[in-house]
């Protein structure tokens, strides 16, 4: 008998295993046999309010053999009635754009069919199908640049590192290319690819960039939504290289829900939060996967800012275990990966979440005054950057629309508004740590504690994170995550400290404030725990 290089193959029936796990191979031989899978759609499954001209998109896990992408295999349906149209592909993403607008307030269902194959010739497991509601009106609101990296003035990039842009939805993929994502040395390009996942550009630079060297990196306004909307302007940033790669690995600074919580709500989403920017091609349903026991949960994967969201297709069963897992492939802008697989457990409760967030804290405060002279979301906390300098002396207005959403869907009730007045200078006052638990030198610490920091002042959530907040013992890193809400970072120790240990918290100066001042030094303090876990 042959062998299936790849799939070692022993008894005929491994050989029909093989081939139902994927392996559609000529020849006897199977180089891959990883099947591909649909990471992220657009509209989301059970979206409402779609405008009615908007195109249709699905990315995909791997390359696709772009033959195998056609109105065949990616088909539109209104109730059983096929919707005409014309499919592309481009990158990783498949679009399907209507030959006519959808009809008002319709449901529609999206089919993706097992015909769809990668570059190895392996299919689809099964067909992937999801269904959305058009709105009474089409979509004329221009896409916007939210979130860049490296950030715009930023400085000592490492030279190794990749550019990208993320969108405030979802783009169709032919616009976004090195003709409208571009990257320049004063007037010279730089040679790069360019791919778009989810809702995120990324340029590679063909070669490492140059040492300590200023790089413009433009979005062109011939980048368009899938309604046709292009940006309003052209979106233009720089940053300066340093002196050295990138060699530092990338970590998983927050998760929702938190490892090992309970009564979880059955509609929930689970995010997990990084060190920094990573590669949205690595963040997918092969990377980032949820499981029950050992059955997969099925659903999409979207990375945002420094943000993966995992939505399942379906509500998590009641009062059930659920492993969430970031695996070591998932890789940062150089290409550097985790250390480990990240993995959490959480269960779940007996009821969905229906209760709508509330925003807790805001900076500026509302009518704060002499306030001193890109969005991004991190824990739970949405930061708006200007783009330039506020204007001094100026009453300005910031609002939180009901359009922001809860993991579970649920809106705010109202838009949060609130507003202030800034100063006459910029602020240059360094920020410091004013509250700490445990104190410095406290003995007697209950193993199961959290550690926290408190701030003078509001700091930049995209700041406060494992990099920047570390709980050693001895020369051994605690693992753990971080979370920043209103004034106080805390960090939480994956598992249960040792009993009467010595541990040393550190806040380093990469801490900054909005402002982007940093601690004039690092904030060091230490405590000694006791003998038992504090179950009062």
């Amino acid at each position: 008998m042959k062998s299936i290089k790849g799939c070692a193959i022993w008894a005929m029936a491994a050989v029909l295993s093989v081939f139902m796990m994927g392996c559609d191979c000529q020849d006897d031989v199977c180089e891959d046999c990883v099947r591909p899978m649909v990471t992220f759609v657009s509209p989301a499954n059970l979206a409402i309010n779609v405008p009615i001209n908007t195109a249709v998109t699905a990315t995909f896990s791997k390359d696709m053999n772009p033959s195998t992408i056609s109105a065949a295999t990616f088909i539109l349906y209104r109730g059983g009635v096929q919707v005409a149209g014309a499919v592309s592909y481009v990158g990783r993403s498949a679009t399907f754009t209507p030959a006519n607008p959808l009809l008002h307030s319709t449901l529609y269902t999206a089919t993706i069919t097992n015909d769809a194959k990668d570059t190895a010739g392996n299919r689809l497991k099964y067909n992937y199908v999801w269904s959305f509601t058009t709105g009474i009106a089409p979509d004329t609101t221009r896409p916007m640049v939210t979130f860049v990296t490296p950030a715009n003035l930023e400085t000592n990039v490492p030279i190794n590192t990749a550019v990208s842009a993320t969108f405030s939805e979802a783009m169709t993929p032919a616009t976004i290319s090195t003709a409208t994502f571009t990257l320049f040395n004063g007037v010279t390009p730089v040679a790069g690819t360019v791919i778009y996942v989810g809702l995120t550009a990324t340029f590679s630079p063909s070669i490492p960039l140059l040492h300590n060297t200023v790089y413009t990196a433009t979005v062109t306004n011939a980048a368009a939504d899938l309604a046709g909307n292009t940006l309003l302007n052209n979106y233009v940033w720089t940053f300066t290289t340093g002196a050295a790669p990138d060699t530092t690995r990338p970590t998983v600074t927050f998760v929702s829900p938190a490892n090992l919580e309970t009564g979880v709500l059955i509609n929930t989403a689970v995010n997990a939060t990084f060190s920094e920017a990573m590669t949205p091609g690595t963040i997918s349903t092969a990377t980032f996967t949820l499981h029950n026991g050992v059955t997969p949960i099925a659903g999409t994967v979207i990375y945002v800012g420094l943000t993966a969201t995992f939505t399942p297709s379906a509500p998590l069963l009641h009062n059930t275990v659920y492993t969430a897992t970031i695996t070591n492939t998932a890789a940062d802008l150089a290409g550097n990966t985790l250390l480990n697989n990240y993995v959490w457990a959480f269960t779940t409760g007996a009821a969905p979440d229906t209760t709508r967030p509330t925003v807790t804290f805001v900076s500026p405060a509302n009518l704060e005054t002499g306030v001193l002279s890109t969005v991004v979301y991190v824990g739970l906390t949405a930061t708006f950057t200007p783009s330039a300098p506020l204007l001094h002396n100026t009453v300005y207005t910031a609002t939180i629309t009901n359009g922001a959403s809860d993991l579970a869907g649920n809106t705010l009730l109202n838009n949060y508004v609130w507003s202030f007045t800034t100063g006459a200078a910029p602020d240059t006052t360094r920020p410091t740590v004013t509250f700490v638990s445990p104190a410095n030198l406290e003995t007697g610490v209950l193993i199961n504690t959290a550690v926290s920091a408190t701030f003078s002042e509001a700091m930049a959530p995209i700041t406060i994170s494992t990099a920047t907040f570390t709980l050693f013992n001895g020369l051994t890193p605690v693992t753990g995550t971080v979370v920043y809400v209103g004034l106080t970072a805390t960090f939480t120790p994956s598992v249960p400290l040792i009993n009467s240990t010595v541990y040393t918290a550190t806040i380093t100066t990469g801490a900054k404030d909005l402002a982007g001042n940093s601690l004039l030094n690092n904030y060091v303090w230490s405590f000694t725990t006791g003998a038992a876990p504090d179950t009062t």
